[in-house]
């Protein structure tokens, strides 16, 4: 069904339907032995939240964005363009949530600036910043997103190196729901960038050890 938001009410049924007997959701069994180097990194689902005023100033409507985040180590690592889809003068109502608790922000980067952002956040089962590199020549990578899915094959062959980033074949480019998914190395089970899916197509940008970061209210 349609994703929804924290906070959202679903109404009691007074019984059940027959279809719903027969659900039968895919769920990935054996993740961690999809590497031969370890478990796969944990992805948490992070929701933007903000109110934009309408055309006629008759009132304010909410907004909401998601994508993919990587914990690492008391930092959570968000693609930058999430963050910075609020107007100015929306971003002190921007909120993202992680597993059900809002964090309200000072301060939102504005587009244009660097591909990814890290905001201070401590979950369980964060990636261990000795098991992220630095992305260099293109090799074959697990893309890791959603943990009710199997993660996708992506071959060099489908990559090429680009200022920096890989950018990823259209002919096997992901669709937008893996935008901010964790790109494994085959050969190591080292995480060496963050798949971003937009309109000019999929990239896998590195991690730097100084992703901007933002702090929290």
């Amino acid at each position: 069904g349609k994703a929804v938001v924290v906070g959202h009410s679903f109404p009691l049924a007074r019984r059940a339907e027959s279809e719903w007997l027969n659900w039968a959701p895919t769920i990935a069994v054996g993740r961690s032995r999809l590497l031969s180097h370890g478990p796969l990194p944990v992805l948490r689902r992070a929701t933007l939240t903000w109110r934009r005023r309408s055309l006629l100033r008759l009132g304010r409507s909410e907004r909401h964005a998601e994508t993919w985040a990587l914990p690492v180590d008391g930092r959570l690592i968000v693609p930058a363009d999430l963050l910075a889809l609020p107007r100015a003068k929306e971003r002190e109502s921007a909120s993202l949530a992680v597993l059900g608790v809002a964090t309200s922000f000072r301060e939102l980067p504005a587009p244009g600036e660097d591909a990814l952002v890290s905001l201070p956040a401590r979950l369980d089962g964060a990636w261990p910043p000795s098991r992220i590199r630095q992305l260099k020549t293109p090799e074959d990578c697990l893309i890791v997103a959603d943990p009710s899915e199997m993660p996708q094959l992506l071959l060099a062959r489908y990559l090429k190196a680009d200022d920096g980033t890989w950018r990823v074949d259209p002919e096997r480019a992901l669709p937008r729901r893996w935008h901010g998914a964790a790109a494994v190395a085959q050969k190591d089970g080292a995480i060496v960038g963050v798949l971003l899916v937009g309109q000019d197509g999929a990239r896998v940008v590195g991690i730097p050890d100084s992703t901007p970061r933002t702090e929290s209210r």
